[in-house]
């Protein structure tokens, strides 16, 4: 239960996070249409289920439980007709760099193509970001991430 509220209030933030900001220029037109396939409560309490059984650990950042969730949630979108955004991955932007054999990742914010503003990052990543201890020593993580915006 606890876990569906969550993904209702997620729902009701990302609505409203959604909403036309007059700070931005960008048009809603020029952001990608997308179809959202359904989503029944049957679904939401069939991943529900599935997330809470003991199998996942907890789903506790850096643990098998976590990597046991992404997996599964990978599959969910995959079964929904869902394809990853701009870099074709579904892993986060720094893991991706840092598996690549980047030392240190700076992202270039454009919103268009993100369909959120320099807002959302600015107020994402204010202070100090803390990372979990990954199980290899921090090889799949990069020295150094950072945020830039795109001039206008």
């Amino acid at each position: 239960m606890r876990l569906l509220s969550l993904a209702l209030v997620s729902v009701l933030a990302l609505t409203t996070a959604c909403q036309k900001d007059a700070s931005l220029d960008v048009a809603v037109d020029a952001l990608p249409q997308v179809e959202v396939p359904a989503l029944s409560e049957a679904t939401m309490k069939d991943v529900t289920r599935e997330l809470s059984l003991d199998s996942y650990e907890g789903r506790a950042p850096g643990s098998v439980g976590e990597e046991k969730t992404v997996a599964y949630l990978i599959s969910k979108y995959k079964a929904a007709g869902l394809e990853p955004g701009n870099n074709g991955s579904w892993t986060y932007k720094f893991e991706e760099a840092a598996r690549q054999g980047a030392a240190a990742v700076l992202i270039i914010h454009d919103t268009a193509p993100a369909a959120y503003g320099w807002n959302v990052v600015n107020s994402s990543w204010t202070g100090t970001q803390f990372l979990a201890q990954s199980k290899d020593g921090g090889k799949s993580q990069t020295k150094a991430n950072g945020w830039i915006q795109k001039s206008v």
